[in-house]
């Protein structure tokens, strides 16, 4: 990306970064409101204990204002990453007025608010709405199915493994049959561009042992897919055993995103365990 952009140099460290973890938030707290407070505590505290010297503060118990007093004096404006930015909703999926309060929180914090250059979350499910609320309409998604002009930073491209392939003096075509699970389509104004993408996790385990194996799904659990399977729901059993033999999940050609919207009917279990098994990297999403 340094290479490539014309602005690198101009943005590089001319903002303050505020760095949120909200799986840690949720897992130290047993309220929704006492999250959001726990949140605010600690991130007004790190704003004074850095800018206490030369910010005089209109309200010290207000994030918001104390974040535009900064911008006013300083000008210096804050990037912000929020990592599992959704961890709530797998948490509070069944509490709606906790879930708005969390997207009022953000839709507050965060939107058209000139001290924010760039705001960026990570998570499985979709930022711009979840449910009938739609406060985070501000910001630009990437997904799996549909990655934009970030299709290469998903995950290792295939230069990139064939270059430490290389250099760990491991076999590439063996790599390739190991991890080489999706293909990402970046559509540019020249016409499209598909990138073969591999899991860093796996990649980077195999070059340091040296020894290719099942490293990523070692991270995730199983239960909840032998739970599906066995319940042999749309003959998923019969299709599951088709796929470990190599033959395509062809019956119905179906769009990933189809199957995610169908996922939200809890008596598809198939299309739950097929996308499930997908995120795992247990077999290729070719759309």
């Amino acid at each position: 990306i340094r290479d490539r952009c014309d602005s690198y140099r101009k943005h590089r460290n001319q903002y303050d970064v505020l760095k949120i973890n909200m799986q840690e938030f949720l897992s130290m707290t047993h309220s929704m409101d006492e999250m959001l407070a726990r949140l605010n505590k600690y991130l007004i505290f790190d704003l004074l204990d850095c800018y206490e010297n030369t910010v005089r503060f209109r309200d010290e118990k207000d994030l918001i204002q104390m974040m535009k007093d900064i911008y006013s004096k300083t000008k210096r404006s804050f990037v912000i990453l929020i990592d599992e930015w959704d961890c709530l909703f797998r948490e509070y999926q069944h509490d709606t007025d906790a879930q708005k309060k969390y997207l009022d929180f953000l839709c507050l914090w965060m939107k058209d608010k000139p001290y924010i250059a760039l705001a960026y979350m990570t998570g499985i499910l979709p930022i711009k709405k979840y449910g009938s609320h739609s406060a985070l309409n501000m910001f630009t998604e990437y997904s799996m199915t549909d990655p934009g002009d970030l299709a290469e930073y998903f995950g290792f491209t295939e230069r990139e493994v064939s270059a430490l392939c290389k250099k760990y003096e491991m076999s590439f075509e063996e790599a390739k049959t190991w991890y080489d699970g999706y293909q990402l389509i970046a559509h540019r104004q020249t016409g499209d561009e598909i990138y073969s993408m591999y899991s860093p996790k796996s990649v980077v385990e195999a070059m340091l042992r040296h020894k290719f194996g099942t490293y990523w799904n070692q991270t995730e659990t199983y239960e909840a897919l032998k739970i599906y399977i066995q319940m042999d729901m749309d003959g998923l059993k019969d299709s599951v055993v088709r796929m470990l033999a190599g033959i395509n999940y062809n019956k119905k050609r179906r769009n990933m995103n189809v199957l995610l919207r169908q996922c939200k009917n809890k008596k598809r279990k198939s299309h739950i365990c097929v996308v499930r098994a997908a995120d795992m990297g247990l077999f290729d999403k070719d759309n």
